[in-house]
Parts: C-alpha cells; sequence; structure tokens
C-alpha cells in the first residue's frame, strides 16, 4: 500500500489533480499543513532512506505542488512533488521541459529567503545502510538579489567576480563569452583568459 506519497487524478474535464497519502494510506483532505513520512528503500544497495515532508492540502483536498505561495503573510516554495522546499535550493519548473529558470533559497521552516547578500546554506542528508549509517554534509554559498531571486551566472561583488549555478563555484572553471575564468577556493576570480584576443 503506497504511503507517505504523492498521486495524481485526472477529472472529468481532463485538468490533472495531485493529493497526498498520509502515513496509513488514506489521502488527507483535511486543510491546512501535513507532514507525512515517506521510507525509500533499494535492494540492490541496501540503502534504506526515511524523509518527513511537508504538504499544504487545500480547501479542496489538492495539494501545493510546483509553486510559490503566500500563506499567512510568508512565501513558502513547494517543488514540483508537492514537497515543501525546506533549507535547500530550488525554484518553479517549466511543465513541458522541466526547466528552473528562476532559483531561490529557503530556511529551515521552507520561507524564501529575501534578505539581499549573500548566505550560507548546511545541506544534510542521512542514508541508512544494513549495518550502518551515512550521513552527509554539503556547504553551499548564494548570493540573494532584491526579492528572493538567486544570482545565476557571472558577476561582479564589491570588486571581485564571482560564478553561480546559483551555487557559488569553488576551485572550478567556467566559459562565459569565450573568456575563461578560474576560480579558486574562497569563490573569487584567480585568472581569467580571453580567447577573444588574438
Amino acid at each position: 500500500m503506497a504511503k507517505g506519497v504523492v498521486r495524481k487524478d485526472v477529472d472529468s474535464s481532463g485538468k490533472e489533480k495531485n493529493y497526498v497519502l498520509g502515513n496509513d494510506g488514506a489521502r488527507i483532505t483535511k486543510k491546512g499543513w501535513h507532514q507525512v513520512t515517506y521510507v525509500d528503500f533499494s535492494v540492490s544497495s541496501g540503502t534504506k532512506k526515511t524523509s518527513k515532508y511537508w504538504y499544504y492540502v487545500k480547501s479542496d483536498g489538492t495539494i501545493y505542488r510546483n509553486c510559490i505561495k503566500t500563506i499567512k503573510g510568508k512565501k513558502y516554495l513547494f517543488d514540483d512533488e508537492g514537497r515543501l522546499v525546506c533549507n535547500d535550493i530550488d525554484g518553479v519548473r517549466d511543465e513541458s521541459t522541466g526547466d528552473i529558470k528562476t532559483y531561490y533559497s529557503t530556511d529551515k521552516n521552507g520561507v524564501i529567503y529575501t534578505k539581499k547578500g549573500w548566505r550560507t546554506i548546511k545541506i544534510t542528508d542521512t542514508y541508512k545502510y544494513y549495518s550502518y549509517s551515512l550521513k552527509e554534509n554539503v556547504t553551499v554559498k548564494v548570493y540573494v538579489k532584491t526579492g528572493g531571486k538567486l544570482q545565476t551566472g557571472l558577476k561582479t561583488i564589491k570588486g571581485k567576480t564571482y560564478y553561480f549555478y546559483p551555487q557559488m563555484a569553488v576551485c572550478d572553471y567556467e566559459y562565459v563569452d569565450n573568456v575563461k575564468y578560474y576560480f579558486g577556493r574562497s569563490g573569487a576570480c584567480t585568472k581569467k583568459v580571453d580567447y577573444n584576443v588574438t
């Protein structure tokens, strides 16, 4: 029986609707915030990952999905599976291509971070194997623009040049307009080679 997952349905008019199933497998219909537990188990690798996700159920029983919604004065980001994005980077995806044009970062409560400037995000994932657990910690830096959108591409900040994916490039290089930029441990450009010069 499916538990803690989103299921899609199509109504008589052909419109797709998304619902979330609770920990008991029953569809959640009560309006408001609901947290469900999802267990993903891989037989081949022996890994078991238990995750808890928040969803917001609307008055018609469907959930917010692949959108930004303001709830009680706060802006929240929901991914393409309807999960609240917490302490992470994501954006609204194009339904036909799956591409993200504008990225945002969220705090631990899923609220979009809007204060302009640098932000460090620490992302933790835990995987359980047959006999032990593995915790992965990733720290990335982003630059938040006015309104909450994340900087992408090449950007000069206080005289130093950086590149954003939207996470800041570190110990890497990128080509922009036939110029090769090298970025050091701090993320700032350390050298550039202009291939437009002959």
